[in-house]
Formats: C-alpha cells, structure tokens, sequence
C-alpha cells in the first residue's frame, strides 16, 4: 500500500508496464464560466438581505444626525477664529495650540481622566452587583420582578435626570441644601457645583446609585449563560459570595 503508484488521468501514456488501464482516473469535467456569475450571486445575496439593511438603517441615520455630523461640524468650527453673528476666519490648529498652553488645561484633564475612570467603574461594579444578587433569588417570580423594576429608569431621558439632578444640588436652595436646613445640618449647606472642594464629586455622583438601566440586563444574561455545571463544581471547590 505504501509503494503504490499515484493515479493517472485516463487518456496519458502510462510508464511501461506500471499502471492498468482500470487505475487510471477520469479527467474531471471543465466547469463553465459563465460571465458576471460572481456579480450575479453578490445582488442576489444583497437582495435576500434587503429586510435586515432596512432594519438596521434607521439607528444609522440616527448615529449620523446627532453624533457623526455634530462631531464633524464642531471639529470644522474649531478651526476657525469663530464668533457668533460676526465673520469667521480659518485658524488652523491655534485653537488647540492656545489651549494646550492655558494653565488651566492640566487641571482640567486631570478631572476629566477622574470622572471618566468613576464613571468606567460605576458603570460596571454596580449593575454587575445587583446582577449577582438578582441571579441569586431562588424565585422566578422575585427575578422578573426585580429585573422590571430596575429596568424602569431607562425610560427617563437623559436631559430629564440632569435637570432632576440640577434642581436637588444647584444653588442655595435646592433640594440637598433645603433638606439639610430642614435637619439642622444648615452648616453643611453650600452651592455645590460653585465650590471647588465640590464640584467635581457633585458632576460624578449624578445618576446615583447607578443601579438602572440595560447594563444590570446585560450582566444578568451573562450569568444566566454560565452552564450549571460550573457552580456546581465552584461549589464543590468551596468557592463562594465574590470567589463564585
């Protein structure tokens, strides 16, 4: 078996004496080409998809009118020496150059770099804790119910929890200040956003206690996915709370 001859297409001289005629292979049949074949296959297959563009456009023309065209639009009028109502003249990147060199720029960096590493981490340890104990209800019933409830905040708009937000900590008389007065914490009263030692921490803690919205969804189908068959052998390693 290891000695044999590799076939020979039928019709070829054969080496002397090597091959019958029965080893021999048929020549395979030529496929024909037909012209446009390829370009043909790409519209059909365009058109049997045509329903799934159809679904998917809208969310792209959304993406377009109030992210990819704003953004576009703000970076082209940063070029410029821009003032409302008067002329404009093109500046290049002395815009940036300018503001790289105010004093200012690395304070604010500073804090921008913190609420966005606050906003990373609340974003993801809060849904993902309340995930955990939401998989952790033994009841069915309990689960769908907790998983409405916290679902509940994704139909409050964004501009409605800022301004829910803006009227508890802006001002002397908001709802925080007022509250304290009303305890007799009236020392603790203060414009939150204006004072420096405050601002910052009164930006981050809007949305608090972060605990609405798709993310806890998300994590929650997560840990649903995870086969039984891995907490039981967590269980069986004694993992357990935060380790399982």
């Amino acid at each position: 078996m290891g000695d044999r001859m590799p076939l020979r297409q039928c019709g070829t001289a054969a080496p002397s004496g090597a091959e019958r005629e029965e080893d021999c292979t048929p020549p395979r049949a030529a496929v024909p080409h037909t012209p446009g074949g390829n370009g043909a296959s790409i519209f059909r297959a365009i058109g049997r998809s045509l329903g799934l563009y159809a679904l998917i456009t809208p969310t792209f023309l959304l993406l377009a009118v109030f992210a990819f065209i704003p953004f576009v639009w703000a970076f082209t009028t940063s070029l410029y020496d821009y003032e409302i109502g008067g002329d404009s003249t093109f500046v290049g990147l002395a815009n940036y150059t300018e503001y790289l060199g105010d004093p200012t720029f690395w304070s604010s960096f500073t804090n921008l770099v913190l609420l966005s590493i606050f906003s990373v981490v609340t974003g993801v340890v809060a849904p993902l804790g309340i995930a955990k104990l939401i998989f952790s209800l033994s009841s069915d019933r309990a689960r769908y119910a907790y998983r409405v409830v916290f679902l509940v905040p994704i139909v409050v708009p964004g501009v409605a929890v800022l301004m829910i937000w803006g009227g508890m900590i802006y001002g002397d008389n908001g709802l925080l200040n007022e509250t304290l007065r009303l305890v007799g914490l009236d020392s603790l009263a203060r414009g939150w956003i204006a004072d420096p030692h405050t601002a910052l921490w009164a930006v981050a803690m809007i949305g608090f206690p972060f605990a609405g919205g798709i993310n806890i969804l998300i994590f929650y189908a997560g840990l649903t996915s995870i086969s039984e068959s891995v907490h039981e052998a967590a269980h069986l390693d004694g993992a357990s709370g935060l380790r399982k």
